[in-house]
């Protein structure tokens, strides 16, 4: 099971990515924290929509519309 400071480490190195506008870097680190949380809780907890909603965002601002589309679902 993946820990929770691990998962916390990776979102913090993704809004840092995102305050200096490497989305790129961003979504890269969102993806991967949200790869720890549903090996850990399950692609269906609640917990997820959290980092799926921030994995929307950054797609959108990269112009990834689909991929945007598909986290926002």
């Amino acid at each position: 099971m993946p820990d929770v400071r691990e998962f916390q480490l990776v979102v913090d190195e993704a809004e840092q990515a995102a305050r200096a506008g490497d989305f790129a870097r961003a979504a890269e680190r969102l993806r991967e924290a949200l790869g720890l949380q549903e090996a850990s809780l399950g692609v269906a907890h609640p917990s997820l929509a959290s980092t799926l909603n921030n994995l929307a965002v950054v797609s959108e601002t990269l112009g990834r519309y689909d991929d945007a589309e598909r986290f926002y679902r």
